[in-house]
């Protein structure tokens, strides 16, 4: 019997080493795509790092010192009403960051009107309203309550379901009263909000129920401001009361206490001419003598401030949009109120004034960041690009 000791011949060893290479170059190609396609999204991951830091960054720097350094790009647009307004662009680049040992290059645009080339856009119909002009608020000093729109339509809506009444009559009806509390419990000073919806003086809603939007027991601050912001109610008829009432009570007036400066700030437009508010203001009673500064003059320790229009003097043309009063007790409320044998208005005693005087100005822009390979050239594709806004 004869051993079968034959080796492979030429032939077969060609066809083995074809089989092999037909299969090897696709796993080694494709070894090759994922190790790019992992560089390429660690490049990007990178990439996004640095375009999320740049954009924090623009957002915590005031806007003016951005600017400082960069001349701006001024376009001319055209409103949907005709008038005109400047655009301006803000095109700031940062040469080199660095991340992981990779430089990019980092180009930003901050712009105060349309994004791109799509027409007018909601940012530039916000910075062409007149707004009031607030700043410098603070958390631990100021006291806040934002009453929505939306509030307002859900409990219209509450007050038809229960009653049965139709939403247009509910609403032709409806009267609200906000009430601001100001009190101190136990060393704290606290301000508490309610808000109640009433309709024909029967069905009663609360939009807000002993809300507490201050609190502070610290001796190193102290309630400076509180702040109401809120939507106009439905228009009212021709002679009719004021459907809405604030009605704010101080009873931590004393004499060694700090004065609380209340805004009123109405959002929105109104559109009835005869659209007013009536706001109270309780006071707890004060010594009489306290009632007046070193200079003889009334000492104002609750002061309200608003947008809401009202005549400055004789000679003023503006409409008058709030009806103040003023008691030194819940109820009784009263426009002139006699003090040391002198009669003062309740406009007096609230020292009554008006909001820093409403503008259009840019109160928001677009931000776009693009981030690119520090050696790239201006046309290729930026590797990350991303957007934002920013406040004012």
């Amino acid at each position: 019997m004869k051993n079968n000791e034959r080796g492979y011949t030429l032939i077969e060893l060609i066809i083995a080493i074809t089989i092999l290479a037909i299969i090897a170059i696709p796993l080694m190609h494709g070894f090759v795509t994922a190790a790019k396609t992992n560089a390429k999204a660690r490049e990007i991951e990178q990439a996004t790092t640095v375009a999320q830091n740049t954009m924090e960054k623009i957002k915590a720097t005031p806007i003016e010192e951005l600017i400082k350094a960069v001349e701006p790009h001024k376009d001319l647009g055209i409103l949907e009403n005709g008038d005109t307004m400047e655009t301006l662009r803000y095109e700031l680049t940062y040469e080199e960051v660095v991340t992981d040992g990779v430089p990019y290059r980092v180009d930003v645009r901050i712009e105060n009107g349309p994004s791109g080339d799509d027409g007018l856009t909601m940012l530039t119909d916000y910075n062409q309203s007149e707004l009031a002009r607030l700043y410098d608020m603070n958390v631990a000093y100021d006291a806040f309550f934002i009453l929505e729109e939306t509030t307002d339509t859900a409990l219209i809506e509450e007050l038809s379901v229960a009653t049965g009444a139709s939403l247009l009559r509910v609403r032709d009806d409806v009267k609200r009263n906000i009430y601001v509390d100001i009190k101190e419990e136990t060393g704290t000073r606290i301000v508490e909000v309610n808000v109640a919806y009433t309709y024909r003086n029967a069905t009663r809603y609360m939009a807000a129920q002993n809300q507490c939007i201050y609190s502070s027991s610290s001796q190193d601050t102290y309630l400076r401001n509180v702040y109401v912001f809120f939507e106009p109610l439905s228009n009212m008829g021709e002679g009719d009361a004021p459907k809405e009432t604030i009605t704010v009570r101080n009873t931590c007036c004393a004499e060694e206490k700090e004065p609380v400066q209340v805004y009123l700030v109405k959002q929105g437009t109104v559109q009835d001419e005869n659209y007013a508010v009536a706001v109270n203001l309780m006071e707890q009673a004060r010594d009489l003598a306290s009632y007046k500064d070193t200079d003889g003059n009334i000492k104002v320790m609750t002061a309200i401030c608003t947008n809401l229009s009202f005549p400055k003097d004789a000679s003023s043309t503006a409409d008058d949009q709030i009806v103040l009063k003023y008691s030194t007790r819940d109820g009784g409320y009263e426009e002139s109120v006699s003090i040391l044998g002198n009669s003062y208005t309740a406009d007096e005693l609230a020292g009554l004034t008006t909001l820093a005087a409403e503008a259009k100005q840019d109160w928001i822009y677009n931000v776009s960041v693009e981030v690119r390979k520090k050696d790239a050239e201006e046309y290729e594709d930026a590797l990350v690009y991303l957007t934002g806004t920013k406040e004012k």
